[in-house]
């Protein structure tokens, strides 16, 4: 019989979170009956598996373009304390490719509002720096998928 496990992720589903959660679930334990539960926030994804025996998260720590995932290594040795190390099960990079979305029948002199993950909107920085993009407001949102779902 196969162990029941859990893995707490950002989500939704089809979300960047929900694509590592699935990678460390085989890195893990590829045989066991794994569980993936979405969060709202990576706080709430590290918050839910300190607080429960046995459950696993998987939470971005550092990206390529722009550092360290700060709310993440705060949140972590909030959590852990000088014990996070011995938490820590596995490391592994995915990835990530960033799309703009824009809603059917835009106009490009539109005032224009982003919703995207404020990690996201230092990866893409240089890009909403082009005159059709900087006058744009940016509103942080959870996850990018949030956003998505939003446009």
């Amino acid at each position: 019989m196969k162990i029941k496990k859990t893995m707490m992720a950002l989500g939704p589903k089809g979300s960047n979170g929900h694509e590592a959660a699935l990678l460390a679930q085989k890195r893990i334990d590829p045989s066991a009956d794994w569980e993936i539960a979405f969060c709202e926030t990576n706080a709430e994804v590290l918050a839910t598996a300190i607080e429960s025996e046995g459950i696993y998260a998987v939470v971005p720590f550092e990206n390529s373009t722009g550092g360290p995932v700060d709310t993440i290594a705060d949140n972590l040795f909030r959590t852990c304390g000088h014990d996070s190390r011995s938490r820590l099960k596995d490391q592994f990079s995915i990835p990530i490719t960033q799309n703009l979305l824009v809603r059917r029948g835009w106009k490009k002199n539109r005032k224009t509002k982003i919703l995207s993950h404020r990690e996201a909107f230092k990866q893409c920085q240089s890009f909403l720096k082009i005159p059709e993009w900087e006058n744009c407001v940016q509103e942080e949102m959870a996850s990018t998928s949030k956003a998505a779902e939003l446009v």
